[in-house]
């Protein structure tokens, strides 16, 4: 029979099972998308953007707002101390206006103005003494302190104040790096205030420096738009209001919505065409729905189609257009049941695919956790093994080396036993190194081998006649049966040797002392596998429970601690033959019972084979 041996899974594998783990989960979560696509086809309706096709009909009301007047500070009272200050402040500054005087009076003048209507003229004063005098922090600070919230009051030339202060910061913005930063946003505040909020010539903007030509002409564009709609609603006749959108209908034209907004002293009367129905109609219906859904669009009271079309399920609304309602409904029940059943049969189909896969992944990463727990339990038993094997030969070789140094000339008789000793001890050290580099060699590259026709008979003989002299130190006798025929085979002749030594050398390490291991070799040319070279050595050992047949063939396995401490080796001979015996396309088996011995059986092709 053919051991079989665990081995680690090779990368195409691994990628099998992370293949089997994801398609399933990728299936439902493309799958899921796509059923929420198609159940939220509808929220496209809040992206429609019918654009300015509607039109104007008549107006009542103002738009936009008259421009409103700014506030007028009082005066101080003339005999006030505060009416004082401000002259003082006036004359230092007309005297000297970059002097930390006129700084000092300013400041003065605020803190007498606390809770007076003038407080922010002071301020905005102070502010711009400050920015002359180069502190543009303070100065910064005091005039952004004019603008949460905008002022409505005038300053001293009559215009808005907050128009002022953005005029003033932008004087700053021109001096310092860390201003300009903001410039374009107090450019924009600026911008509004004078030509949409004041309405105010566009003459103060020119005197502000822009923080591009673009900008500019973006603010000159938007206020002849606004100036345009001005004169357009100014010329709009005024008719009776209404309170809801309706359909409306003149002679000899089309069909318009009329909807209402209301604006300040008034509504507005706006129609919308029959043609942006249409368009509204055309991209409602362009959206896909599944054949068992209908749709029903509401325009203010009026119905397209004109008739529902099955029951109703739900309803979207939409504020682009006025009145503007979707209803879906359920066209055809036999559809939409089938296809419920479809969808649940194929999410329960994914779902049981993706825990079965991840049940599985769990499974395989169990598996693999064990098999690294155990690699790591024979690693540490390996170095263990080796290290009490090499310690063993080499203070052997050590103490007989020593021996022989101490040893008088005359005992020519023990000078040869020391060095059969040594000999001994290195072959024993050659063969435990040679076991490690070969398993380390065919665990990166796998067996490379170089087939040649060869005559496994004499490959026989030549092994048995070199561990003839391990076999008579243990008191075991090499019995060799071969056939009287020269067995040809396409065999590397280092792999055989390497069997044959293995195989030999483990029979010999567990028989007991005047016993026999037997190495016989025969070919099979009858059916079913017909030119078959069978090689079996038979040991008279303590044999291998069946339970352990086919964990002796993987590396670093060694049966029970008994026989650990009674025999040498780290358990790497047959994980080497089992290799080398695969690579040749063989088989290697192993018959057994406890007291009866174990009989290994090696069977090659005596012809080449291909992968």
């Amino acid at each position: 029979m053919t051991c079989p041996v665990p081995r680690s899974p090779s990368p195409r594998r691994h990628l099998s099972f992370a293949a089997l783990g994801v398609i399933p989960s990728l299936a439902l979560a493309v799958f899921g998308f796509y059923a929420l696509h198609r159940e939220a086809a509808l929220a496209r309706l809040h992206n429609f953007q019918p654009g300015i096709l509607a039109r104007f009909v008549f107006s009542q009301g103002i738009y936009p707002p008259h421009p409103p007047n700014p506030t007028t500070v009082p005066a101080p009272d003339p005999s006030s101390r505060l009416a004082e200050a401000w002259l003082r402040a006036v004359q230092w500054e007309a005297s000297s206006r970059t002097s930390t005087s006129v700084v000092s009076a300013w400041q003065a003048t605020l803190d007498l103005a606390q809770s007076h209507p003038s407080e922010p003229i002071a301020r905005f004063r102070l502010g711009t003494a400050l920015a002359r005098l180069g502190r543009v922090d303070q100065a910064r600070t005091l005039l952004e302190s004019l603008l949460a919230p905008p002022t409505t009051l005038a300053g001293e030339s009559g215009l808005p104040l907050d128009v002022l202060t953005y005029r003033a910061l932008l004087q700053i913005a021109d001096s310092d790096p860390q201003a300009s930063l903001a410039a374009p946003s107090w450019y924009d505040r600026l911008a509004q205030r004078v030509l949409l909020h004041w309405q105010l010539p566009e003459a103060l903007l020119l005197e502000a420096s822009p923080p591009s030509a673009e900008r500019l002409q973006s603010w000159q564009r938007i206020a002849r738009l606004h100036e345009e709609s001005r004169q357009a609603f100014q010329n709009l006749p005024t008719q009776p209001d209404y309170d809801s959108p309706s359909w409306f209908t003149q002679p000899d034209t089309e069909i318009h919505l009329v909807t209402f907004r209301t604006v300040e002293g008034g509504i507005w009367r706006v129609h919308w065409p029959e043609s942006l129905v249409q368009k509204v109609l055309s991209t409602t219906n362009s959206i896909v729905l599944p054949r068992y859904l209908g749709r029903t669009v509401n325009i203010a009271g009026r119905r397209f189609p004109s008739a529902p079309d099955g029951e109703p399920l739900a309803t979207a609304a939409t504020s682009v257009f006025p009145s503007l309602s979707v209803t879906l409904t359920l066209a055809d029940p036999a559809i939409w049941d089938a296809r419920q059943r479809r969808k649940t049969w194929i999410f329960g189909t994914l779902i049981t695919l993706a825990t079965l896969a991840t049940l599985g992944a769990f499974l395989a990463a169990l598996r693999a956790s064990e098999r690294q727990r155990q690699l790591a339990l024979q690693q540490s038993e390996f170095v263990a093994a080796v290290s009490h094997e090499l310690r063993a030969p080499l203070a052997a070789v050590r103490l007989l080396a020593e021996e022989l140094i101490d040893l008088p000339h005359e005992h020519d008789s023990r000078r040869e036993e020391y060095h059969r000793l040594i000999l001994r001890e290195a072959r024993r050290l050659g063969l435990l190194v040679d076991n490690v580099l070969r398993h380390s060699r065919l665990e990166r590259r796998g067996p490379e081998l170089d087939r040649i026709p060869i005559d496994l008979s004499q490959q026989v003989t030549s092994v048995v006649q070199a561990l003839q002299p391990t076999a008579e130190e243990r008191n075991v006798a090499l019995e060799v049966q071969l056939p009287d025929a020269p067995v040809e085979a396409h065999a590397d002749p280092q792999a055989i040797t390497q069997i044959l030594v293995n195989l030999i050398d483990n029979a010999l390490k567990h028989s007991p002392p005047s016993s026999a291991v037997t190495i016989s070799l025969a070919q099979s040319m009858s059916p079913p596998i017909p030119g078959l070279a069978i090689l079996q050595i038979q040991d008279q050992g303590p044999g291998i429970p069946a339970a352990d047949h086919a964990r002796i063939f993987e590396a670093f396995v060694r049966r029970g601690s008994e026989l650990r401490r009674e025999t040498p080796g780290v358990g790497l001979g047959l994980a080497i033959v089992r290799q080398l015996v695969q690579a040749h396309h063989g088989r290697i088996r192993v018959d057994s019972q406890p007291g009866h011995g174990a009989c290994f059986t090696v069977e090659l092709p005596m012809e080449p084979r291909h992968a």
